[in-house]
């Protein structure tokens, strides 16, 4: 039997949307570390797999209507978001048309919040909701012995009538457990995150959620989704898994192994001790890898930053949000504002870059003054790479809940948009459109500044990193200041 996970091209109009975290559109693409373990797993267990990308390699719809008719798939896998949900429905109907006997299995974000969306009036649909890697193993093996059956945790599908959930299935314990995902799997050359320099590159995950209770909060998707049937089951976040250092290292010895030279780990917080930090860290140094991360900057450590440094880290993305007290108060992200901007500035004394993520519109009492003087404050603290988002209210996350009851939400319910352009909130005193205006004159007035221009040139060491940054560049132009004003000559 073989099972394909397949990432279609973009079938609605939209750009390829970044399926990792899922809440944005791609600026660039990295591999798919939950689907490349999910079939590292499958493959252990004498399944033939396949992960064709077509947006990562740019392959286009007639591509893959050529690809269905050659493929000899018995199961396609589609790894969905909240952002691909469209793309991937109608990809089902596409192969429907073409592969009629052909099954299919849903997992993801968008899955585990609305299963029944995927479910119509066929038996060829399965969804798997929460964490995939072992529900998906023993729905295969199932489904290739010819009964199915609602005993397997964690699935949703139909049988004549009805439409049968399978039992609440616990979260993964051991993580360490896993296999370490075989990247032979994938063509990595198509993958590369513009910040870094070395390559080829890599993701990795070393442990799986986060113990903090911010309310708009939506992790990477691995952890969305265990969040979200663990919340069902118990109604708070279940605890954080790590990864022993040990099983890090065997993972990044395989990296090394077969070549690859810069890392990024997508954990939603890295630093869980120092300890176990600052050996990670002599890891990645052993290992000879570039290599970034995200973290709290509450929990760097001078210790830290110093390792982070002599170990190669290019760069720690940090999740800020806003730089006014009372805005992360009601967002209750427990964030001490004089703390982050010393570990910011500390981070820029050893040279290790920090990348500041900012939220617009995350508290309904934000106003445009409080926004713009978080703006200032990123500007004052010459921080090289800042991300702006506007607050997307996700299904599952507290602010989800309070959009909707308090009518935040336009057109009362989650659609689709691209959290670092356009809203789908509105408050009293700060309107979409306000919010959409301060984003783009964010954007503009950063990466458009000569001091970002020249500071970036500067720091070019080879044509690839020339060419990988250009791309993201043009595509930021693009959307922030064509884009801006084709919507403000529309208004």
């Amino acid at each position: 039997m073989k099972i394909t996970f397949i990432a279609p091209p973009s079938l609605d109009g939209k750009p390829a949307a970044d399926r990792l975290y899922g809440c944005a559109y791609s600026f660039y693409y990295l591999p798919h570390i939950p689907s490349l373990l999910c079939a590292t797993v499958l493959r252990d267990n004498g399944y033939k797999v396949e992960l064709p990308d077509f947006p990562a390699h740019k392959k286009n719809i007639q591509e893959f209507t050529d690809y269905i008719k050659t493929t000899d798939t018995d199961i396609f896998i589609f790894y969905s978001v909240f952002l691909t949900k469209r793309t991937d429905l109608l990809a089902r109907e596409m192969i429907r048309k073409i592969k009629p006997d052909s099954r299919f299995i849903y997992m993801g974000p968008y899955p585990t919040a609305f299963p029944h969306e995927l479910i119509d009036d066929r038996e060829d649909t399965v969804v798997v909701r929460g964490e995939p890697e072992l529900t998906t193993l023993n729905l295969v093996k199932a489904i290739d012995s010819g009964f199915l059956n609602r005993d397997i945790a964690n699935i949703v599908f139909r049988k004549g009538k009805d439409v049968l959930h399978g039992p609440f299935g616990e979260f993964i314990q051991d993580i360490d457990s896993l296999p370490v995902p075989d990247r032979r799997l994938l063509d990595h050359s198509v993958y590369f995150n513009s910040k870094m320099k070395a390559s080829p590159q890599t993701v990795l995950l070393t442990s799986r959620g986060c113990s903090f209770k911010c309310w708009y909060c939506f992790p990477n998707s691995l952890s969305y989704v265990r969040e979200a049937v663990h919340k069902e089951r118990y109604g708070k976040k279940p605890p954080v898994k790590i990864m022993s250092a040990a099983r890090v290292e065997r993972e990044l010895k395989e990296i090394a192994e077969l070549g690859f030279k810069a890392v990024s780990v997508m954990d939603d917080n890295f630093i869980w001790g120092e300890q176990r930090t600052l050996q990670l860290c002599g890891l990645f140094k052993k290992y000879n890898l570039e290599w970034s991360c995200l973290a709290r900057a509450d929990l760097i450590t001078e210790p830290i930053v110093k390792a982070m440094k002599e170990s190669n880290c290019t760069y720690v993305d940090f999740g800020i949000e806003s730089f006014d007290p009372e805005v992360l108060k009601c967002i209750r992200k427990e964030l001490d504002i004089g703390k982050a901007k010393a570990t910011i500035k500390l981070m820029q004394r050893y040279g290790v870059e920090p990348e500041v993520n900012i939220l617009i519109g995350s508290c309904p009492t934000e106003t445009e003054d409080s926004i713009k003087r978080t703006i200032d404050a990123v500007e004052e603290l010459k921080i090289h790479y800042v991300l702006y988002s506007i607050a997307t209210p996700f299904p599952g996350t507290e602010l989800y809940e309070a959009a909707k009851r308090e009518g935040w939400l336009i057109g009362g319910e989650y659609s689709l948009n691209d959290a670092v352009y356009e809203s789908v909130l509105s408050y009293p005193q700060l309107k979409k459109e306000d919010m959409e205006r301060l984003i783009a004159w964010a954007y503009r007035r950063h990466y458009f500044s000569l001091h970002f221009i020249l500071k970036e040139l500067r720091s070019l060491t080879s044509y690839t990193e020339f060419f990988s940054k250009l791309k993201t560049g043009l595509i930021v132009f693009k959307k922030y200041v064509l884009g801006m004003q084709k919507k403000e000559s529309e208004m």
